[in-house]
């Protein structure tokens, strides 16, 4: 799972700029550059939980690694 992956299963840039307090603009500009700042993953992790959004997600991307499977949420494996 890549940034634009993340963004579009937390319901796209409005949705994520609305939930980090930010303009979308910066959002695509988070989804160009291939990386979330620190400072919004618990957020972000907040956001997506549905689609399974973890913060290993998010580290891996920052460290280099740009796929990570994603987690199968529980209510799906229930």
């Amino acid at each position: 799972m890549d940034v634009a992956e993340i963004i579009k299963a937390c319901g796209g840039d409005g949705a994520v700029a609305a939930r980090v307090g930010t303009h979308p603009n910066t959002v695509t500009h988070w989804r160009r550059r291939g990386s979330i700042p620190p400072e919004h993953w618990a957020a972000i992790v907040a956001l997506g939980q549905r689609a399974g959004i973890t913060l290993e997600h998010l580290a891996s991307i920052r460290a280099g690694r740009k796929r990570v499977k994603r987690a199968v949420p529980a209510e799906a494996r229930a």
